[in-house]
């Protein structure tokens, strides 16, 4: 990746002073193609892709697993509380 200062000098090579793409690759001892993409790049924020908020594949477990546990605790509570209750 090139830094402002870089991409603002090869800009101005190509588009003040009138050098190729080729000859400024040279000076600058990049690929040509890099400073064709750089040259043709107008808007820079463009390729910054915005988060997915993915979720897990075990989410819709969790929620059973949740429900299985308390459906148990609660059977055993009831079973503790009615031999205590005797």
């Amino acid at each position: 990746m090139l830094t402002m200062a870089e991409v603002e000098n090869i800009r101005e090579m190509y588009f003040n002073k009138g050098f190729s793409i080729s000859r400024i690759a040279r000076e600058v001892e990049r690929d040509r193609k890099t400073i064709r993409n750089y040259l043709l790049q107008d808007d820079w924020n463009k390729n910054q892709k915005e988060p997915v908020e993915r979720t897990s594949k075990i989410d819709r477990y969790k929620a059973t697993e949740v429900e299985f546990h308390s459906t148990i605790l609660l059977e055993e509570l009831s079973i503790f509380v009615i031999k205590s209750s005797h």
